[in-house]
């Protein structure tokens, strides 16, 4: 056994972040632990296993790496995780990606993020009044709204109750609506 002195430490692997692409507008982030990072990330897309990458957008073209910067710990959504060549699931933090409000207090504004989405709702039309002098036509419409059951909600999306501001629902989080 080799005496303290004589062990070799390991060279501590940098963290980086390596955007895969199908084209210039469909991507996905990558944090990678390598020494280089872009080949590692590469090699495992030539072996297919990187299958599960989810892009924004269409995909139009076979995936390729196309950017890789030092991770500063401040990217939004991570996609994967790639440590020692395996793929770990990425951890999750839900975090605006605007302000760094985090949830762990409720905002000024009240609550924490809001879930929100497109989707058809209905009224019913209880009357509709004729124009009469100096006055239009109306329509006199009930107030409480029911939710159509056959439209899919779309353009998901998170508000951040802190900023108020909106950003794109994280495509490896998953919803219960209970």
């Amino acid at each position: 056994m080799p005496a303290n002195d004589e062990r070799k430490a390991k060279p501590r692997m940098r963290a980086h972040i390596v955007g895969v692409a199908t084209d210039v507008t469909n991507f996905a982030a990558v944090r990678c632990f390598a020494e280089s990072p872009k080949r590692a990330v590469a090699n495992l897309l030539e072996r297919g296993e990187l299958s599960t990458l989810k892009y924004d957008g269409g995909d139009n073209e076979p995936p390729y790496v196309c950017t890789a910067d030092r991770d500063r710990g401040d990217h939004p959504c991570i996609d994967i995780v790639i440590k020692h060549g395996s793929v770990l699931p990425a951890p999750f933090k839900l975090k605006c990606p605007f302000c760094d409000y985090d949830g762990s207090e409720e905002s000024p504004h009240g609550g924490t993020f809001r879930y929100l989405s497109h989707q058809t709702t209905h009224r019913e039309i209880t009357k509709f009044i004729r124009a009469k002098k100096g006055h239009g036509a109306r329509l006199i419409v009930e107030g409480r709204s029911e939710v159509y059951d056959e439209d899919e909600e779309i353009n998901e999306r998170i508000e951040c109750r802190s900023c108020l501001q909106e950003f794109p629902f994280p495509k490896s989080l998953q919803i219960d609506f209970i």
